[in-house]
């Protein structure tokens, strides 16, 4: 599994990479994990990253899981 490696210098401007402003995906990147534009605020996930699917795709099931038992259990009291 790739780590996080800093970015070298932290006044590129990588506008360029994100979709709808929101989500990095810069498939030259092979870092999964990459900076925020504000530093301070932690990390973003590359969305051009092969292994940044199925870290949705997972993250997606478990939100949708748990929305599904919470209506399950409200539904059945």
């Amino acid at each position: 599994m790739n780590e996080f490696k800093p970015d070298t210098n932290g006044t590129e401007d990588d506008s360029k990479f994100r979709k709808w402003g929101v989500f990095y995906y810069n498939p030259g990147d092979k870092n999964l994990w990459h900076s925020k534009r504000n530093k301070d605020m932690g990390l973003t996930i590359n969305c051009a990253h092969p292994s940044a699917k199925y870290f949705l795709g997972a993250l997606a099931l478990i939100i949708l899981g748990v929305v599904l038992f919470v209506v399950y259990t409200i539904v059945n009291k």
